[in-house]
């Protein structure tokens, strides 16, 4: 039987089987049979497509990086220079991960290609039957696909699960000949090297605990880099002297973060030129900042072909320092310590570190009041570090979260919680936290529905990952910090007045550099050491009269903005001065009110907050009428309705109770 004669006998028969429910066993393959049957509930007319949000599906990239990278350019091998061909690749799930061919217009990422979707179709019933398969014109449930003529074969990892699938298309004729056996091909290809990549991964695993085991033998401490610059592999002294119990809480920091020193001291550190290079460092660790010197330094290859740099060093014995304590007492920060990145030696700025390190000393929370770019969070991690916590530093700022996200982004989710949820779960921020320090950047952004969550949290410290039941206590300590007025936000009904309160134990406010004006010289040549280091120009110095122009400014944009205005200045200096010539033109309009500018900056904050809180207003009633709507549509079926919009019915249903819709 031709091709042709056969899809008119499936058009017959796919007509009977809609209409009147009854199967032509001697036209339909019995795997065409099976679907047909298992897509009943799929309108066979017009297919009710399901897109994940742009969020997610790079989430779902992530998670598949591997797969896509290996798959792609066997992918655009597949293509025939045709308009009509292309190639798709999905997850174990069925979503869409990545497209190649000229016809676009059915590669879309993060379409699901399900038969609980979409009826029979490559994707979906390959998965359904898990092997090799064909689906041509009236072989698909939905009419909408009638014209297209495809092939599919799952793809195994090396425990032999399926973790995607792999298909090509034709629209309007049959697949080219050699496409099926191209296709079978490529998928032994892409396993052949999705394997290959997992003995690779097993071969360094073992690899890494050989050397793990080598270097514990040594009584120097020993760190391991690899060719990211990231802590590759670390022994039980060097673990000791940070004041880690695993290697867990090391491996895989960037080697910047335990490094105190400035940047050009550790690429002297790593550089492979003899007159650059540099024996001495100051290791950051749990008990404050310790002196080291280097004593063997080699450069050896990996298996991967990749190379690694193992450093053995030892703590240079020094002079016991003056304790914290007393160093704040006199009004001072000692170098090495937690407090020395905070500049400046004004009494208003000393005062805040005075209550910075008393603050450190107890676990109360703590509510940092200031400007934008004062350095609230450098103050947050000054506080922890001297507290000598174990566990991690977070910061987390909760204006940039999606409201919809914040819940599992603090609290984590367990496997299926939500669409595009990661099947392993994921752990919240406060359990990574946990023995540590979470610091809530812009705390009057937070959602109310949110604020409820977390004062619930303050009160007994217990974490339930969403989509779970079972919760666990973590040992947090909570930071926060704002740069908004929050008893007027109280006022206004957007910040809870519980809240305020379990938050404002211990409060600082750090005052603008306005009001510590003395400070200005100090920070600006800080400032001006770090960023000609980092832009590898000689040190520099400032006139006199450049000094004057950044002492009569009044820094709305407070050291945020003075390092913007130095490191522009630094760019466009010839010498080794700066001079008033290249600092920015509105410094040097002295002639206009500084406090006219301050008002003006003033009114502009409170119109674009004014701006905001309209927008979110709309925004919550286009999602209010969005919600009313689907549940008209699928006739207040929550599944179908967190379906369409891209989140978990845990969500909707919160939602719905946001808004006060009833079903």
């Amino acid at each position: 039987m031709n091709s042709n004669d056969y899809q008119l006998k499936m058009r017959q028969a796919w007509s009977t089987f809609v209409e009147e429910g009854i199967i032509n066993e001697d036209v339909v393959r019995p795997e065409i049979n099976r679907s047909w049957l298992r897509s009943l509930g799929v309108d066979p007319y017009k297919p009710s497509l399901h897109q994940l949000p742009d969020r997610i599906i790079l989430s779902k990239k992530a998670d598949n990086i591997r797969l896509i990278s290996i798959a792609r350019p066997i992918m655009e091998q597949l293509c025939v220079p045709q308009d009509s061909t292309f190639v798709l690749l999905s997850d174990q799930e069925g979503y869409i991960l990545e497209g190649t061919g000229r016809n676009r217009t059915a590669s879309i990422a993060g379409q699901l290609n399900a038969e609980e979707v979409i009826g029979t179709n490559a994707i979906g019933t390959a998965l359904a039957e898990q092997t090799f398969l064909e689906i041509n014109g009236a072989e698909h449930y939905c009419s909408y696909y009638h014209n297209i003529f495809s092939a599919a074969c799952p793809l195994h990892d090396w425990k032999g699960r399926i973790i995607g699938v792999l298909a090509i298309y034709s629209t309007g004729h049959e697949l080219p000949a050699g496409s099926l056996v191209s296709l079978q091909l490529a998928k032994r290809v892409i396993e052949d090297k999705l394997h290959y990549k997992a003995e690779q991964s097993k071969i360094l695993h073992v690899y890494h605990n050989t050397c793990s085991a080598i270097i514990d033998i040594y009584d120097d401490p020993i760190i391991v880099i690899d060719h990211k610059f990231t802590i590759a592999n670390i022994n039980d002294s060097c673990l000791t002297l940070l004041g880690y119990e695993n290697r867990e809480g090391v491996v895989g920091l960037l080697i910047d973060q335990l490094i105190a020193d400035e940047p050009q001291v550790l690429n002297n550190l790593l550089s492979n030129d003899p007159n650059q290079f540099s024996s001495r460092f100051t290791l950051q660790t749990n008990k404050g900042r310790v002196p080291c010197a280097l004593e063997r330094r080699r450069v050896v290859p990996n298996p991967d072909g990749t190379q690694q740099i193992i450093l053995v060093f030892q703590p240079i014995e020094s002079v016991a320092l003056t304790t914290y304590g007393e160093a704040m007492a006199q009004g001072k920060v000692l170098t090495g310590t937690p407090f020395e990145c905070i500049v400046g030696d004004s009494q208003a700025i000393n005062a805040v570190k005075n209550m910075a390190y008393r603050a450190s000393k107890v676990l109360s929370n703590v509510l940092i009041g200031g400007e934008s770019g004062t350095g609230k969070e450098i103050i947050a991690h000054s506080i922890h570090e001297a507290s000598g916590r174990r566990g991690q530093f977070i910061p987390i700022n909760c204006g940039a979260i999606p409201k919809e996200l914040m819940q599992s982004e603090l609290f984590g989710y367990v496997e299926g919680a939500f669409t595009g949820a990661k099947k392993s779960g994921r752990v919240g921020k406060f359990e990574l936290a946990n023995q540590g320090t979470i610091f809530l950047d812009e705390i009057g952004e937070m959602p109310l529905d949110m604020q409820v969550t977390l004062l619930r949290f303050l009160q007994d410290k217990t974490v339930t990952r969403v989509g779970g039941s079972e919760s666990s206590t973590v040992d947090v300590r909570i930071i926060a910090a704002t740069n908004r007025n929050l008893k007027n936000e109280i006022g206004a009904g957007r910040f809870r007045e519980d809240l305020y309160y379990r938050l404002n134990v211990i409060s600082l406010v750090i005052p603008p550099l306005r009001a510590r004006k003395s400070d200005i010289p100090i920070i600006a040549r800080y400032l001006m050491k770090n960023l000609c280091c980092q832009m590898k120009r000689e040190a520099m110095e400032i006139s006199d009269q450049a000094m004057g122009i950044l002492l009569d400014y009044n820094w709305p944009g407070n050291v945020r903005e003075l390092k913007n205005v130095l490191e522009n200045a630094i760019v466009f200096s010839e010498g080794a001065i700066i001079t008033e010539n290249v600092l920015p033109s509105y410094l040097k309009d002295i002639n206009r009110s500084e406090n006219i500018r301050t008002q003006e900056n003033d009114r502009a904050e409170v119109s674009i907050r004014e701006s905001r809180q309209q927008q979110k207003i709309a925004a919550g009633e286009r999602e209010r009428d969005e919600i009313l709507r689907l549940l008209d549509q699928y006739k207040g079926n929550i599944t179908e309705v967190a379906r369409h919009m891209g989140f978990s019915r845990n969500t909707i249903y919160k939602k719905m109770q946001s808004y006060m819709i009833k079903r």
